[in-house]
Order: structure tokens, then sequence, then C-alpha cells
């Protein structure tokens, strides 16, 4: 037993010969292979990040603009919690006048009901406006990521974004130009093409161009190390040249390339002239936006002269003829800020359509050039 343990210790440890070798091959396709295809990989991954940093740029102007309608609603449904309340106290003055002339006996009892009434029925609305517009900006809360209970105050500062003064063609070539998505889609007709490229590159015979570069190490050397023996270099060079003879797989694929192309460049052609035509339509929104606005302002002022007529004249108008003036300049003063709002979002569509809207990297609205926001 201990005879052969020492043998296998003197075969083991007594005659150490290293076989290392150095070499470097390397194998060029000429044909088949040969070209942008072989960094294929890596230029669609390259692209496919471009595309997701547009993507998600675009989702950051879409949410910023649906951040600010929901904002703007705020805005409007504070516009008329004011307005109710006005008119909640010149109600309460008609409703008092009126009773003053019931005592004086100019008026019928039935009047002073009929505008103590109106009254009531305003601080119903008022009582319903204020608890609408409380859920309405809990809920805005809720999707700025604040707690419920957070305290929030809305600013009084106007904010008026100025009118886009261009032509629909000018609207139209600008969308063509800055949409991301649209620039994502006109890339992907490019991938497309390339990919045709690719599988028609599959077709080619298969010509390679090898070689190999071998340095055995020194069989002398018992240390292990690199001892490179220049005397034993080996090299060789091949080429090779296989000619395809069934290659219908990548015909099929040639096939199909060709069909995906013309559907992607097809996709493309449509989502051009769905942007064009979205932003054509931005554009004339904010034409009706601006003309409701005007509309509503001059029907505010055409009932607050009849109104003010009607005060002048308390004795002998009808009280009921003065609910409907109140009414009607309640319903004109609504309208003239929902014209407002709409009007503003108006504008945001318009630059969100055109993608010439700008997010900061805190998520605030950057102002092109020339339009600066009204103070």
């Amino acid at each position: 037993m201990v005879a052969a343990t020492d043998q296998l210790r003197e075969q083991v440890t007594g005659g150490y010969e290293q076989s290392s070798r150095l070499a470097l091959s390397a194998r060029i396709p000429l044909l088949r292979g040969a070209g942008e295809i072989a960094r294929e990989d890596l230029i669609q991954a390259e692209r496919d990040l471009i595309y997701k940093a547009r993507d998600f740029e675009r989702f950051r102007r879409e949410l910023l603009v649906s951040i600010c309608d929901d904002y703007f609603g705020l805005l409007q449904s504070r516009s008329e919690i004011v307005n109710q309340e006005n008119q909640l106290r010149s109600l309460e003055r008609l409703a008092r006048s009126t009773q003053e002339g019931v005592s004086a006996g100019r008026r019928e009892a039935f009047e002073a009901d009929l505008a103590r009434n109106r009254v009531l029925q305003a601080e119903a609305d008022l009582a319903s406006l204020r608890e609408r517009y409380i859920l309405q900006l809990d809920r805005f809360k809720v999707r700025l990521g604040m707690h419920v209970d957070a305290k929030v105050t809305l600013s009084d500062r106007i904010f008026d974004l100025p009118e886009p003064e261009i032509t629909p063609e000018e609207a139209a070539n600008r969308a063509l130009t800055y949409r991301l998505d649209l620039q994502n889609d006109r890339d992907g007709v490019d991938d497309a093409r390339r990919a045709l490229r690719n599988a028609r590159n599959g077709l080619l015979p298969d010509f390679n161009l090898s070689g190999e570069f071998a340095v055995p190490t020194d069989d002398d050397d018992a240390t292990g190390g690199l001892s490179v023996d220049t005397d034993e270099t080996d090299y060789q060079l091949a080429a090779t040249l296989s000619l395809p003879l069934d290659r219908e797989a990548e015909r099929l694929e040639l096939r199909k390339k060709i069909i995906a192309l013309n559907a992607t460049v097809r996709d493309y052609e449509r989502k051009r002239d769905e942007v064009i035509v979205s932003v054509r339509a931005a554009l004339r929104n904010i034409e009706q936006a601006r003309f409701r606005l005007q509309l509503a302002e001059q029907q505010v002022l055409i009932n607050t002269r009849r109104l003010e007529g009607q005060k002048l004249k308390a004795d002998e108008v009808d009280p009921q003829d003065v609910v409907n003036a109140e009414n009607d300049k309640l319903d004109a003063e609504n309208q003239r800020d929902a014209a407002r709002t709409q009007l503003r979002n108006a504008v945001l569509n318009y630059l969100l359509e055109s993608d010439q809207l700008r997010v900061d990297r805190d998520g605030r609205l950057m102002m092109l050039p020339g339009m600066p926001v009204n103070p």
C-alpha cells in the first residue's frame, strides 16, 4: 500500500509538463451575414431606447395637459361658486325690498313669497356647488399624490395662455416635424426597410474568410507561466464558399418582410394624415372657443345692463322679471367662465397636438419664445 502511494506521488508531482497555447482566431463573413446585419441587435436596441425615451416624453406632455385640464376645471367651479354667491346676495336684497313693498302696501304678498323662494333655491344651488367643488378638489389632490386632508389653496392669478397666430398649413408642418410619436412611426419605416435588406442578405451564398494564429508555450517551463515559444508558431488562413441549394425558409422570410414593410408604410401614412387632421382641428377649436368667449362676455354685459335698468325702476318692475334677469346673468357668467376654460384647454391641446409643448425636469410648463404667460 505504501509502495503504491509513492508511485502515484512520483507520477503526479515528479514530472510536471505544461501544455498551454496562445491562440487567436477570426471568422469574417463577406457575403451572407456581412455588413449592418452583423450589428443588427445593437442597432435595434439603440433605436428601441430612443423610441422609449420619446414615448416617455410624450407621456409627460399628455399628463401635464390632463392635469391642467383638471386644474382649469377647479378654477371654473370656483368661479361658479362666486357667481352663485353674488346672485344670492342680490336675491336677498330683492327679497328684503319686496317685503318692504308688501309692508307698505305696494306689493302683493305672493311676490314676497316668490322672492324668498328664489333665495332658498339659490342657497340650495350654492350648497350643491360647494359640495361638488370639495369632491372635485379631493380627487385632484389624490391624482397629484397628495393626502386628501392636505390643505390646497388655488391661486387667484389669471392664467391665460396666448393664442397662436398661425395658419393651418404651418401648424400641420410643425406637427409633422415635432410630433414624437410620428417620429417613432417614421423611424419604424426605416427599421422595416433595414429588416428587408437583412432578409435579402439571407439569400446570398456563404463566403467566409477565416484565420487562426497560435503560439504554444515552452514545454520545458515547469513554472506554469506564459513562456511563449516563437519557433513553434502556427497559423492558417481559409476561404470557404457555400452555394445556397435550399433557401425556402429565407425566401418566405423575405416575403414576410416585404409585406411588413408595406403595412408599416401604410400605417405611417395613415398616422401622418391623422396628425394633420388633429392639429387643424385643434387650431379650429381655439377659434371656436375664442368666439364663444366673446359672445359670452357680450351676454354678461347685456344682462348686467338689463338688471341695472330694472333696479332703477324697482317699484315698477315685477319681482319675477328681476329673478329672470338674475338667472340670465348667472347663466351668462357661467358660460363666460366655461368658455374661458375651453379656450385655455384648446391652446394647450393645440400645443400638444403639434408637440410644441415643453415640460421641464420638475414637470412645469415651459413657454415657447414669444408666448409668455399673462400675469
